[in-house]
């Protein structure tokens, strides 16, 4: 009998013990982002008796919100506090949560007042929401990179020289921005470097690549916590861990396994190649060409994987924007854009990769094990022999042209953004501009036949059509099955006759982000203007947009 009541004494006494309070040995202090790149988050620093969970509840009288950490989280370095609104005092209040269970407040709440947004024209743009239908939207936060511009009066054609510091004003200039559903500005970071793809990552960090051809991985206090950089690129040495890479473009996707696919390049030079994509009777030349060569590499930037697609697709096979500048302003002198990678998907349950190549006007699937091209979907023509079978046939629906940010949806549906430019391969005289429209479509693919249908479109009777000339993003929002899509570089649509496909820069862009219903016919339920602020004359464009539920 005494052997059995003793262990139960002891549980009862240790259960005692441990419901005492937890203890600060630091009392919490809370003080504005010392990283200035960040200025709208807060830091809370404080220690305790024995490690904890934190729960920050915040306030500014109008939003109520909560931010949770466990206890992997270091208290005396500090915790983010973000989600607060520019220019009003926040007040935080702390709870606290030991391994047993047992919760402790803090005893006062702390204050913080946020600093005033930006209000230079050619450091923060206009955001607005002009739509939000709340009963059928998907509630949450959206994530973006405005891009600003200065419209040039050059032409896009080969050969055409860009003022370099037009060029610079848009290269050297980062904006991430995160606003609530009423379009407040609830987190914005800044930077030197212009970013492409965007991701919000379940740990909470951001990750981007960069114009200069790296890859950056920033907590919510702006601090960087991995970097990347491609150590062939022409701007030079970086900081972090180099890539045996040319460069690392556009898109990125981490993998289940924590290693990263990126986008790289090969420039090659080829003989007897095209000297323009307006008449084939033009004598070929020897000419420098990029290439997209795909690469898995992990934290150590070791690269354990890679596919060329000079060893797979055709690379005499050209689309429009073959000539344009790309390459060049990017350090490449006299560099032909030949694939232009710009999309990848990593695909697990296929153990495949999902590629766009906006230039060929193409999505490819890649079978990751041996390399090989599952299946092409684009308009057809131009193909050589070898890749015939491998063409998808589209059922009934029309071809994407130009296209960005494929991805599978959770039907196994292929879901995209259409810029809709060109809608013609060279030679074929390309379609003017103000006769062309992007949007948002979906399609079935049936792999077995290698046919495709077209199933829902954005596309809604009596809208406005837009162009977006350049980038643009799309995504599938859980809960709701809303479709959001960002719109990249859109084109003025009162000047769309004034415009020719070699002169999109002349005017100021704009953009947007809207959510559409996954309906037939589909229903903008949110829409996010980007715009320049009153008296400016630049543009603001994307790469893309990201709603997520919570911090």
């Amino acid at each position: 009998m005494h052997n059995c009541t003793l262990p139960l004494l002891l549980t009862l006494l240790l259960s005692i013990g441990c419901a005492e309070p937890v203890q600060f040995t630091e009392p919490p202090a809370l003080a504005n982002n010392p990283n200035s790149r960040a200025p709208l988050a807060g830091i809370v620093r404080f220690t305790t008796d024995r490690p904890v969970s934190t729960t920050l509840s915040v306030t500014d009288g109008t939003h109520s919100w909560s931010l949770q950490y466990d206890s992997s989280h270091d208290t005396k370095k500090g915790l983010p506090v973000v989600g607060m609104r520019a220019s009003r005092e926040h007040t935080v209040r702390i709870s606290l949560k030991d391994a047993n269970g047992v919760e402790t407040q803090a005893p006062e709440a702390l204050t913080i007042t946020t600093p005033a947004l930006p209000t230079d024209g050619d450091e923060f743009p206009n955001l607005v929401v002009s739509k939000n239908i709340s009963d059928k939207v998907t509630h949450g936060y959206t994530l973006l990179n405005p891009r600003r511009m200065m419209p040039r009066n050059t032409s896009r054609q080969a050969g055409g020289q860009e003022n370099q510091t037009t060029t610079d004003f848009g290269r050297n200039f980062g904006l991430i921005t995160i606003v609530d559903d009423a379009g407040e500005v609830v987190w914005y970071y800044r930077s030197e470097r212009r970013m492409a793809d965007l991701q919000y990552l379940d740990n909470g960090h951001l990750l981007f690549t960069t114009t200069d051809d790296a890859i950056v991985e920033i907590d919510l206090l702006g601090n960087i916590i991995a970097e990347w950089w491609a150590a062939n690129r022409p701007a030079g040495p970086g900081t972090g861990t180099p890539v045996d890479a040319l460069t690392l473009h556009h898109d990125l996707d981490k993998m289940p396994n924590g290693n990263i696919i990126a986008l790289n390049t090969e420039r090659k030079q080829i003989d007897n190649w095209w000297s323009n994509d307006l008449d084939p009777e033009t004598p070929r030349s020897t000419q420098w060409v990029m290439g997209d060569i795909i690469v898995e590499f992990d934290q150590t930037g070791k690269i354990v994987w890679s596919w060329n697609a000079f060893d797979y697709l055709d690379p005499m096979r050209i689309g429009y924007e073959t000539f344009v500048n790309y390459w060049i302003r990017r350090g490449f002198p006299a560099t032909r854009d030949w694939s232009h990678a710009n999309g990848l998907e990593y695909l697990p349950e296929d153990d495949a990769l999902l590629v766009n190549f906006r230039v060929q006007s193409c999505v490819v699937k890649i079978d990751r094990k041996s390399g090989d091209i599952l299946w092409i979907f684009g308009e057809p023509t131009g193909w050589p022999d070898r890749l015939q079978d491998k063409l998808i046939t589209m059922k009934n629906g029309s071809w994407p042209w130009h296209q960005h940010a494929p991805l599978i949806t959770d039907r196994g549906t292929l879901l995209l953004f259409d810029n809709g430019n060109f809608q013609r391969r060279p030679f074929d005289e390309a379609l003017p501009i103000a006769e062309t429209h992007s949007r948002i479509v979906e399609y079935r693919i049936d792999e077995t036949t290698l046919t495709a249908e077209e199933i829902w479109t954005s596309d809604t009777s009596g809208d406005v059509p837009v162009v977006s000339f350049a980038m643009g993003s799309v995504q599938q929002l859980a809960g709701t099955g809303n479709i959001m899509a960002g719109y990249g570089m859109t084109l003025p649509t009162d000047k769309l006759d004034q415009l020719t496909w070699n002169t999109v820069n002349r005017f100021g862009a704009w953009t947007m982000v809207r959510e559409f219903t996954h309906t037939s016919p589909a229903e903008v339920v949110w829409e996010l203007t980007v715009q320049p602020k009153p008296g400016s004359a630049i543009g603001w464009t994307l790469f893309g947009a990201q709603k997520f539920s919570e911090f």
